[in-house]
């Protein structure tokens, strides 16, 4: 066998060059020396296609009697083939049966029909929700044929539905189970026409709970309040006038009114008076205080702390002390620093005053005590000490026998205190409920009286007919009155504008003399 069936037999099936008994490739020349290839490889003409000279007509030609995707040129593979269109398929269907690339959020198992009907529903948008919204954005709503609809038509639509929400009340219960109520109605009658049963939906809905009433629209509900402002907001805007203010009253009426009116200047003066009263009785006392103060400067103090504390006190703050006393109350207090140096100059005068004293007594030698005479005072405390423990426990052995009637002592008192304040706070709702805030100090003002409760006529001034009726009051004067009493508005007293303090306010301009010289004329 030659080398060179060696190397055929050797040759690799897929005509990979092989060197088996070859050691390394260093070179070029080794390279081709060495390698071997493939019998197709060696031989191409064997792989070439007949020469065309080689071959008949029928071979070489054909006749293209068919479409495009069974020509010679598709065979060949020289022109792609085209795909026929599809017959049949819409370009709407088409886009149907695209499918989202996003998995749809999974829920509670359903039937194939309740799961397409609760689909259909949740993709779904109604006509009256879209006619809604362009009446939103001012858009023309349709009709059926085409035509914008009318303007009265627009106007009259959602009135059942606005008249069905006046109805009820949403914040409390019977409010929200008749919503819940009639939208289940609603599906029920849908779920009817559409001959499938209707089920639960996963999710909860959240107006089953029931809300919480805001403190602000509890108006509503102030008959059952005892809120002084929620009673009071729920006033009418104007008081029921007195019937004796009409232009005809009966004389019972009329007599009754101008009592009221009699009793309410009667308060008032006499309120008046007392302020005079009291007025006088001050200013009679600080006269006094004044005197009294003045007589005891002049007269010299008794002792040396007297002598002392005339001296720091001065006569604005005699004449307040005396003035207090005459009235009858507590002195008034003094400074903490002021106190200490009261204190600190009255110990000086004691230890001066003991001084003097105690010059002409023996002066005893200071000794440490013996030995016996500790144990004698330690004995001694310790015995004072049990005797105060033996007095507490006796007094505590007593306070427990009276245990029930201190109790009984302690609830009656409780109860009435409970009555007590039930009875102010029943007295203080009537009056809100009938007058309102007035005479409550609201801040720093007091809510004045409604003007038109206290509009009096005299008899001789009342009209004999509707034709000699003068118009009187004030509306807006009233109304706003009425607003304070319901708590709608804050009162306030009359304020003038102040004028700015500086350069260009009135007080803080200065005036100059001017001279004569510059009168120029």
């Amino acid at each position: 066998m030659s080398s060179a069936q060696k190397k055929q037999q050797q040759a690799h099936p897929l005509g990979r060059p092989s060197a088996a008994k070859q050691s390394s490739r260093k070179s070029k020349a080794a390279w081709r020396k060495n390698v071997q290839l493939d019998p197709s490889i060696e031989n191409p003409s064997a792989a070439l296609p007949p020469a065309p000279h080689t071959l008949t007509n029928e071979q070489l030609f054909s006749e293209d009697r068919r479409p495009d995707h069974t020509s010679a040129n598709v065979a060949l593979g020289v022109v792609p083939q085209r795909q026929r269109k599809q017959q049949g398929s819409l370009k709407s269907l088409d886009v149907l049966k695209n499918k989202s690339d996003t998995p749809a959020v999974l829920g509670r198992k359903k039937s194939s029909s309740a799961a397409a009907a609760a689909a259909d529903r949740a993709t779904r948008v109604s006509k009256e929700m879209k006619d809604q919204l362009r009446r939103i954005a001012h858009r023309p709503v349709h009709g059926a044929l085409g035509g914008s609809v009318d303007a009265e038509q627009v106007g009259t639509t959602g009135l059942k539905s606005a008249a069905q929400t006046a109805d009820f009340d949403m914040w409390s219960a019977g409010g929200l189970a008749a919503v819940a109520g009639q939208q289940g109605k609603g599906k029920k009658r849908k779920a009817d026409e559409d001959g499938e049963e209707e089920e639960d939906e996963w999710i909860d809905d959240p107006r089953r709970e029931q809300p919480k009433l805001p403190r602000t629209l509890a108006p509503s509900r102030a008959s059952t309040s005892s809120d002084p402002l929620l009673l009071a907001r729920s006033l009418p805007a104007l008081p029921t006038p007195h019937p004796g203010t009409s232009y005809n009253p009966t004389a019972e009426d009329h007599a009754e009114l101008v009592q009221l009116a009699y009793s309410a200047e009667s308060r008032k003066e006499a309120e008046e008076r007392r302020g005079a009263a009291f007025k006088t009785l001050f200013e009679t006392n600080r006269r006094a205080a004044r005197e009294g103060a003045l007589a005891e400067e002049v007269s010299e103090p008794k002792t040396k702390r007297e002598k002392g504390k005339s001296k720091k006190m001065s006569e604005q703050e005699r004449v307040n002390q005396r003035l207090v006393k005459l009235m009858g109350m507590d002195s008034l207090p003094v400074d903490d620093a002021e106190a200490e140096e009261e204190e600190e100059e009255g110990n000086e005068v004691k230890s001066g005053d003991d001084d003097e004293d105690d010059e002409g007594d023996k002066v005893y030698e200071i000794k440490r005590k013996t030995k016996a005479q500790r144990a004698r005072a330690m004995r001694a405390k310790e015995e004072a000490a049990a005797a105060a423990a033996r007095k507490q426990a006796r007094i505590t052995r007593a306070m427990l026998y009276t245990l029930p009637s201190l109790r009984k002592r302690a609830l009656a008192a409780a109860r009435e205190r409970a009555e007590a304040a039930a009875a102010v706070r029943a007295k203080r709702e009537a009056r809100v409920r009938e007058r309102g805030l007035e005479g409550v100090r609201v801040g720093r003002n007091k809510v004045g009286e409604v003007a038109v409760r206290t509009e009096v006529q005299l008899e001789e001034d009342l009209a004999e007919g509707l034709r000699g009726v003068k118009p009187e009051g004030n509306l807006f004067r009233d109304r706003f009155q009425s607003f304070q009493a319901r708590a709608l508005a804050e009162p306030g007293s009359n304020r003038y504008p102040v004028q700015k303090q500086g350069k260009t306010g009135r007080r803080g301009r200065k005036e100059y003399e001017i001279p004569s010289y510059r009168h120029f004329k």
